[in-house]
């Protein structure tokens, strides 16, 4: 199971200078989908294997569900974000 302690220091790692580009991705494919755009396969499959090095960085073992559980919860709170600033 998934601990909220896990999740506290994936997000801290993804909003880190040297894994920007993957919170940037994120927060790219977050906005596609409130949007309504199409994404990728190749930007989630990059994504998710960002979030799969930080897991490893942290030495955080993830099942593939906890894995997708991971990226569930940034995806939603990038998208509670997003929605809490857009007019």
């Amino acid at each position: 199971m998934l601990e909220d302690d896990a999740i506290r220091r994936i997000m801290e790692r993804l909003q880190a200078d040297d894994h920007s580009a993957i919170w940037f991705l994120g927060k790219e494919l977050t906005l596609k989908v409130l949007s309504g755009r199409k994404f990728s396969p190749a930007e989630l499959a990059t994504f998710a294997f960002g979030i799969q090095q930080i897991c490893a960085e942290l030495a955080i073992e993830l099942s593939e569900k906890e894995s997708q559980d991971v990226m569930g919860i940034v995806h939603y709170r990038l998208a509670q974000f997003w929605k809490d600033s857009i007019p």
